[in-house]
């Protein structure tokens, strides 16, 4: 072999060899991304608990909304509502102090008022099935690790029950809706279960007088 293709075969594998440790270089410095990979396990979840769970995991994990937002957008249809609906609505009835304390969850939901004191009581503002806006306090509802039981009980159902469990639970509290002492508060955790069906894109619920409407009609016809 002459000097001239010996020095040029020796080029080819010093090109190739420093193109291989930039390859490698490069691949070694992609990070995986922990938020990323949450969303899109949840995105093939086939069942609704799991994938709640997963996308519970990913508003704790998600350095903030937009990153959340940005990795559901890359699975249109994954979930029934948009990314900002879900996470309000999520972060309003979360299912555990760790996804109330999380950075996404604390940029859109303030944290529920205390009075001061050492029996400080905790206010929380929900909205009713009309459409208000009431005060359930700690003083007057039970409430449960910082939230009303009621409201902590929709998630918990949501989570284990799906919407079955939401429209039986929807069922159990309208006709209490209308007491005149606990009407308020019934309502508003009846709104919750709507909110949350909504979210998980279940079959709207229908109340019990409304289900007897159309066998009434038919009846007068006759």
């Amino acid at each position: 072999m002459t000097t001239s293709m010996t020095r040029h075969v020796t080029a080819i594998f010093l090109c190739a060899a420093l193109l291989s440790a930039c390859t490698q270089e490069r691949a070694s410095t992609v990070r995986p991304d922990p938020c990323r990979d949450a969303l899109d396990r949840a995105a093939v979840a086939r069942e609704i608990p799991q994938q709640i769970a997963l996308l519970d995991s990913a508003l704790v994990i998600c350095r903030d909304v937009d990153a959340f937002s940005e990795g559901l957008r890359l699975h249109p249809g994954a979930i029934a509502v948009a990314p900002a609906t879900f996470i309000q609505r999520r972060c309003e009835d979360p299912p555990d102090a760790t996804v109330a304390r999380s950075l996404i969850c604390q940029s859109v939901v303030p944290p529920v008022d205390t009075a001061p004191g050492d029996n400080a009581v905790k206010v929380y503002v929900g909205r009713t099935l009309d459409g208000r806006s009431v005060e359930l306090r700690s003083d007057q509802v039970r409430f449960t690790d910082g939230r009303p039981a009621g409201i902590v009980e929709v998630v918990n159902v949501s989570t284990r029950q799906g919407c079955e469990g939401l429209a039986a639970l929807y069922a159990q509290w309208i006709p209490m809706v209308g007491l005149e002492d606990r009407g308020d508060e019934l309502s508003v955790y009846a709104q919750h279960t709507v909110n949350l069906m909504q979210s998980l894109g279940c079959d709207p619920p229908r109340d019990p007088d409304q289900e007897d409407e159309p066998e009434d009609a038919n009846a007068e016809e006759e």
